[in-house]
């Protein structure tokens, strides 16, 4: 079978933001200066297309997207923290495709405590968990904890176009369901199960991983990078170590489909990693 290709679009690597509603978040008093957003709490609810720009923090609370299934909606994260006892500290429930765009120079922590109670029929098991299409992007560095479950989840396609993340989880670190994509980045990914997981059993053309670029340090104690579909490495520079013990050494096979998963005994491979051209 052929290996996987990226599906990246301009839009996933626009860091911009205009015409948004500033969402400033504080416990028991967080407040918004426009319209698509509801508060009760401290769950902040995004019910609209648009823009938001979140900054502050929230102790115990969530954002929570229930909008259109068409909506396109930008989260741009200024220095914001939110931790969350039970929940996903963002959870897109509805949307067409989130975005989430770190500021130039920020640092943002996403963090999810504790066992989940779900609230309704979808299985959220994520500090951040999309229901939709997920791109994150942008010049700061997100930090994102799960006590119990996986880091990032997108049960549509999760991309990452750029940014610096510091992953620890009880689960898979970034998780896909029809497929995780990588341009760049800088990740540090400690993950109980995979570092980077994607797997759909419902299509096999689906679960594919697919790598442009990036620095990956990924101490897992399953697959540094496990994928049902193509695993499609392009360039990069990766140490993948398993969690209980590093002794051996293996290429990571690049540019082409490799089987189901890369295990980690201690997978190093280095090269050098290209300027993008767009």
């Amino acid at each position: 079978s052929s290996e996987s290709t990226g599906s990246f679009t301009d839009s996933d690597f626009e860091v911009g933001y205009s015409d948004y509603v500033t969402v400033t978040l504080a416990d028991g008093t967080s407040s918004a200066d426009g319209g698509g957003v509801e508060i009760d709490g401290d769950t902040v609810t995004i019910t609209e297309e648009g823009t938001y720009l979140l900054t502050g923090a929230l102790s115990d609370g969530q954002i929570l997207v229930d909008a259109g299934d068409s909506a396109e909606i930008q989260l741009v994260l200024d220095n914001v923290s939110v931790a969350c006892s039970g929940s996903a500290a963002i959870y897109v429930r509805k949307a067409g495709k989130v975005f989430l765009t770190m500021t130039e120079g920020s640092e943002n922590s996403l963090t999810s405590s504790g066992e989940f109670a779900q609230t309704d029929d979808n299985n959220v098991d994520a500090a951040v968990f999309s229901k939709a299409d997920l791109t994150m992007n942008g010049n700061g560095t997100l930090t994102v904890g799960c006590e119990s479950g996986h880091g990032v989840v997108s049960k549509d396609t999760l991309k990452v176009a750029g940014g610096t993340y510091e992953i620890t989880s009880a689960s898979q670190g970034l998780s896909g369901k029809e497929g995780v994509e990588i341009a760049d980045g800088i990740f540090v990914i400690t993950s109980g199960k995979d570092g980077i997981h994607a797997e759909n059993d419902e299509d096999a053309t689906l679960g594919s991983i697919y790598i442009e670029g990036g620095t990956f340090v990924i101490t897992a104690g399953g697959d540094g990078m496990d994928a049902s579909g193509a695993l499609t490495i392009l360039d990069g520079v990766f140490t993948l170590t398993r969690a209980e013990a590093a002794s051996t050494q293996a290429p990571i096979p690049t540019g082409r489909r490799t089987p189901h998963g890369v295990s980690g005994e201690a997978v190093r491979q280095t090269l050098p990693i290209p300027r993008r051209r767009r």
